[in-house]
């Protein structure tokens, strides 16, 4: 099959995971020779698929993109007087549902010979949180949560689960892989994952996203890790007895005020003070 000259320029595709982006792109197939005899158009001759430079990532690109040739319809005299032959349009539908970074190549196919290719980029950025989850542990002690899951198809899918790299360590998981049964099983069989959180000191709040990825999918969960509010004891009565008794309290206030001396002082300071002066003049 002869092979048209390579785009340089790359197309790029690119999204959210769980997100989804729908495009439409001009291509130009050079060297292309078609002559329209006003009933075919050149699509009618036309196949497109799109290839993976990573054969890891094959099966995840042909599950998360639709690549369609939009054709003009049958009446393509107008279509063969305003553009040119050999520009075709090509739909994209890329539906990433876990993040990716990949190249690989559009190819543009022609049933009676040619080979078009034009490099591309596919990229999706991490999903939305899925749920945020709060647990609750006192120092030196453990906490757990449970919750299950199912794939989103309808077949069963392997799974492997971990912690991103910014996790708090006082956070563990099991199990860390295994298969996760179809959408629409029995609840019962659905895969139970448990998550625990056992601080060491106290401090601010942690957190750790656990990631769950299949093949196609990917699950994040936010979970908070935080201490029970302190509530200081309330003590109706002290075990010591440091009260006076009602009949002490009495005694006490029955007894004589005490003497004011500053008061008395001030009140006999003048007639000390002649005293004291006669008691000199005698001795002289």
């Amino acid at each position: 099959m002869v092979e048209g000259p390579v785009n340089i320029e790359e197309i790029e595709f690119k999204c959210q995971a769980r997100q989804f982006i729908e495009t439409e792109k001009s291509l130009t197939l050079a060297g292309l020779d078609f002559q329209p005899d006003g009933v075919r158009c050149i699509e009618d001759e036309l196949s497109v698929e799109v290839v993976s430079n990573d054969h890891k990532q094959a099966a995840f690109l042909a599950h998360s993109l639709d690549v369609s040739i939009v054709k003009p319809g049958r009446i393509s005299a107008s279509r063969n007087r305003d553009a040119r032959a050999n520009v075709i349009r090509v739909k994209v539908l890329f539906e990433p549902l876990k993040p990716v970074a990949t190249t690989g190549s559009l190819i543009i196919k022609r049933n009676s010979g040619g080979c078009w290719k034009f490099p591309c980029t596919f990229s999706a950025s991490e999903p939305p949180i899925d749920d945020v989850i709060n647990i609750e542990a006192p120092v030196n002690h453990s906490a757990s949560v449970r919750f299950s899951l199912t794939n989103r198809f309808d077949h069963p899918a392997p799974f492997k689960a971990f912690f991103s790299s910014s996790s708090a360590p006082e956070f563990s998981f099991y199990p860390s892989k295994g298969v996760l049964p179809p959408v629409g099983a029995d609840p019962q069989a659905a895969t139970a994952f448990q998550v625990s959180f056992a601080p060491t000191v106290y401090g601010k709040p942690l957190v750790a996203h656990l990631i769950i990825q299949t093949e196609d999918m990917q699950w994040t969960y936010e979970f908070r890790g935080d201490f029970p509010k302190y509530i200081p004891p309330v003590i109706a009565h002290g075990q010591l007895d440091n009260k006076l008794s009602s009949d002490v309290l009495r005694k006490l206030d029955a007894k004589k005020p005490l003497k004011n001396y500053l008061s008395h002082n001030k009140h006999n300071a003048l007639p000390n003070a002649v005293l004291a002066a006669t008691a000199q003049r005698g001795r002289k």
